[in-house]
């Protein structure tokens, strides 16, 4: 028979068998569920921020000095001293020197026709930013800005002066993040500006 000391060291000894055995399974459970954690990509810091487009109050107003002088027109101005005007407001230079107002179209040759900006207001009317700017970079790209321009104005026709009345109409000002200048303005239609039919001077008989 196995005396009592025996059977006391074979019962340790079973007890720790079993805890290294425990142990070692507890080693490897975690050994294994580390190397997954480390297998799985950081995809945190894969994750693209878009970055945050601000149109700041330096670039409305140069979007408003454009509109007050893009929009008006001044048919007795020399055209050096409107382009200078233009580049000084924050024009670029190239549109700068191809610009024509809408109203060389309704004026024609006319010197005595002026047409003057009464307010483009507090805030522009709408700000999108521009079709194709989400490809590149950051402080690249182009605004879209639109501006509610209230102009009046007079021609003369013979001796008689016809005023164009307190109208308001929206211009478009492409603004380029990367100069700061316009780059292009879309201006409104002649039809959509609401002027008066003009006429041939009365001839004498």
């Amino acid at each position: 028979m196995i005396d009592r000391k025996r059977l006391t060291l074979i019962i340790i000894g079973c007890i720790a068998a079993a805890a290294i055995l425990a142990g070692l399974i507890v080693w490897l459970v975690l050994a294994n569920q580390n190397t997954e954690d480390d297998a799985q990509p950081d995809t945190s810091s894969q994750i693209e921020e878009t970055p945050t487009i601000t149109f700041t109050e330096e670039q409305q107003q140069t979007v408003f000095d454009v509109a007050r002088l893009a929009a008006a027109w001044r048919a007795a101005e020399d055209p050096a001293l409107t382009q200078q005007r233009y580049i000084e407001a924050g024009m670029s230079e190239s549109l700068a020197r191809d610009y024509l107002p809408v109203w060389a179209g309704y004026f024609g040759s006319s010197p005595t026709a002026q047409i003057q900006v009464n307010n483009v207001g507090s805030v522009p009317a709408s700000i999108e930013y521009g079709e194709g700017n989400e490809h590149r970079e950051p402080g690249t790209g182009q605004f879209r800005v639109g501006v509610s321009v209230n102009y009046e104005g007079t021609y003369h026709n013979g001796s008689t002066t016809v005023p164009i009345g307190n109208n308001t109409a929206i211009w478009y000002f492409i603004l380029d993040e990367r100069t700061g200048t316009v780059v292009d303005i879309e201006q409104p239609m002649l039809g959509d500006l609401d002027l008066p039919a003009p006429s041939l001077p009365e001839s004498e008989e």
